[in-house]
């Protein structure tokens, strides 16, 4: 079993995954440069990299008995559960700034 704090690893590689993953299904489906033009792809991905980090952080964790009296895994000083709104969050203002 992976030791807690490379539990952490999991808020960056999934964020960066999802975002690539995104830009080039969007841009092989309407076209080269699409991605580039418009916000929505990668704020998409951001909100689901949330949605998933807080389901990760939130309950596969605690099912596999990461958490303990200091709070579980973190990334960055936070928990790794809160890392899913921040990513949501950086997501949505992504797309509305």
């Amino acid at each position: 079993m992976l030791r807690r704090s490379l539990w952490g690893l999991i808020v960056p590689g999934i964020a960066i995954i999802l975002v690539l993953a995104a830009r080039a299904a969007v841009d092989e489906t309407f076209g080269a440069g699409y991605a580039e033009l418009h916000r929505w792809p990668s704020s998409a991905a951001l909100m689901v990299a949330g949605l998933l980090v807080t389901i990760l952080g939130g309950t596969l964790l605690r099912d596999l008995g990461e958490e303990s009296q200091e709070g579980g895994a973190r990334f960055l000083a936070l928990p790794i559960a809160l890392w899913g709104a921040v990513l949501f969050l950086g997501g949505l203002l992504y797309l509305i700034l």
